[in-house]
């Protein structure tokens, strides 16, 4: 599992922006994003490529946190596994787990 975090600043002032919108211009793969009960955006999607001869999937899950007036957080957390694997009940549950997890991931105070 691997964790990217950046903090950055946008260029609109405006009330009118939420943290779905940030997100889906940020990270335009994967389905729509969805707010979360604690006001953060999530998304989760995979990708499908070859690493050294070695099919993989990428597991990609994204949340951002939206500070008014232009404030923005985004973690991205990524994970892969053989792809060979996916159809493991272990694998499943991993997934099924860090997505529990991250969806209820809180930021600290700014």
């Amino acid at each position: 599992l691997r964790l990217k975090v950046i903090s950055l600043k946008t260029f609109v002032d405006s009330s009118s922006l939420d943290a779905t919108t940030i997100l889906n211009e940020i990270i335009p793969k994967g389905s729509e994003s969805t707010i979360l009960p604690n006001k953060n955006a999530f998304k989760m999607f995979y990708e499908q490529t070859v690493d050294s001869g070695h099919e993989i999937t990428i597991y990609y899950w994204s949340l951002v946190q939206y500070i008014k007036p232009n404030k923005v957080r985004l973690c991205n957390f990524s994970f892969t596994i053989l792809t060979d694997r996916l159809g493991a009940k272990s694998i499943f549950k991993e997934i099924e787990f860090i997505t529990e997890q991250i969806k209820s991931a809180e930021f600290t105070a700014y």
